[in-house]
Order: structure tokens, then C-alpha cells, then sequence
């Protein structure tokens, strides 16, 4: 949102560059552009990743639609996870009381 106005832009250009080339940094007349600059790989930040996008018309439906598919990826994700981590603790918890089934028939005879 810019001075009240929400604006789009749809990605056009993925680049990986050196820290020190800025030619794709530039203004180009006549068009309304903008890039995100992030350092990459993660946590070796030896280059810069240029994400470029062109402004397109901002449409509310398709945004929320968007934003809604989002939602339901995060979601699933965080259910998977919970799955994964309740199988875990269940498994280790069996996996636990069986050891301490055999120790105590060894230590009771």
C-alpha cells in the first residue's frame, strides 16, 4: 500500500548476481518496475537474488484468493507437523515402555 493506494506487480525476472553488479539496479523510463534484493544462498549470503516485477492491476478477488491458498498450504503444513511430532512421541513412549518391560523381567527373575 502506497499513500493509501494498494498496488501489484507481477514477478517478470529472477536473477542471481555478484554483491557488486548493479546494472539491473537501474530506473528504466517509461516503466514501473520494482526489485527485491536478498542475499543468498541462505546463511552463506555470497550473492544477491534480484526479484523483479511489473505493476499490474490490482484486482482485491484474486489477492484474497491468493492469500487464502496461502492460508491453506500454512495450515496443512502445521497439521503435518503436528501429525509427525504426535507418531514420534507415541512411537518413542512404546518404544520406551517396551525396554523398560524387558529390564524389569530381567531384574525380577
Amino acid at each position: 500500500e502506497v499513500n493509501g493506494k494498494t498496488l501489484a506487480y507481477q514477478v517478470d525476472q529472477i536473477k542471481t548476481v555478484e554483491p557488486t553488479d548493479t546494472k539491473d539496479l537501474h530506473i528504466e523510463s517509461g516503466q514501473d518496475l520494482v526489485t527485491l534484493l536478498t542475499c543468498t544462498p541462505y546463511m552463506i549470503n555470497s550473492h544477491r537474488l534480484l526479484v523483479r516485477g511489473h505493476r499490474i492491476t490490482y484486482q482485491p478477488e484474486k489477492a484474497a484468493a491468493g492469500m487464502k491458498k496461502v492460508v491453506q498450504q500454512q495450515n496443512l503444513l502445521l497439521w503435518t507437523l503436528l501429525l509427525i511430532a504426535c507418531a514420534l512421541i507415541i512411537s518413542g513412549f512404546i518404544i520406551w515402555y517396551k525396554r523398560r518391560k524387558k529390564t524389569t523381567r530381567k531384574h525380577g527373575n
